[in-house]
């Protein structure tokens, strides 16, 4: 049987100040995975959608010494962990999705509070006309990095049988795509074009998404297919 999740399962570095670990994650059976994004630039490190026993990881990974400055919620939809992240880390800022739901206490808008040592060098940019998610997406320049959370799924052949049967079924099979899952709760088309439109102009080389294998090499023809695709 091939392996579910095909990448990293353990933590990988992806380049200078970057690493990723995917987790082992089910909807409805299907082996999803959840890719949790660790970025450290210039002095401060955040924690893109916190992954279960972050702590662990973290101390596993950097020693106990080590600082996590910023813990990131980019969408309404991974919050999973957040409150258990901020357990660990309590002093760290807590920057969340406007969508981001209630129960966490001292949050900040990401757009309204993102740390001025990473305005130029790990850039937001947010993702338009879906309310209940609001999802904003981040560029790191010194790796040409896109760090994204369900604006698509990358699912193809690795996967078991029911996860591609499940993928296809929902539209986000074989190449990079949106999903019907992710479509529905488009409420404006054009602001969602809109709001891609400055991600064309970057020279994004790797996209690293929450869900499905990452992107090597060819992030910006991935992201000018998924916007003819909207």
């Amino acid at each position: 049987m091939k392996h579910a999740v095909v990448d990293d399962e353990r933590l990988v570095e992806r380049g200078p100040g970057i690493w990723s670990l995917c987790e082992p994650f089910k909807l409805l059976g299907a082996s999803f995975g959840r890719r949790m994004v660790i970025v450290s630039r210039n002095g401060l490190t955040g924690v893109f959608s916190p992954n279960q026993d972050l702590k662990r990881t973290m101390d596993t990974a950097f020693g106990e010494s080590f600082q996590v400055d910023c813990l990131i919620a980019p969408t309404a939809f991974h919050d999973t962990y957040f409150a258990e992240a901020v357990s660990s880390y309590p002093d760290a800022k807590r920057l969340v999705s406007a969508a981001f739901p209630s129960g966490v206490d001292d949050t900040a808008e990401i757009h309204q509070s993102w740390p001025d040592a990473w305005k130029e060098t790990l850039i937001p940019f947010a993702i338009d006309g879906m309310p209940k998610i609001q999802e904003t997406v981040f560029f790191d320049k010194e790796t040409s990095t896109l760090v994204v959370s369900d604006l698509f799924f990358n699912f193809d052949e690795n996967w078991d049988l029911w996860t591609k049967t499940f993928t296809r079924m929902v539209g986000a099979f074989g190449e990079p795509r949106m999903s019907r899952l992710f479509r529905l709760c488009i409420k404006d088309k054009k602001a969602l074009k809109k709001s891609m439109e400055p991600l064309l102009e970057l020279p994004v080389e790797n996209i690293l998404p929450s869900h499905g294998k990452v992107v090597l090499g060819s992030g910006r023809s991935v992201l000018f297919g998924l916007y003819e695709r909207v």
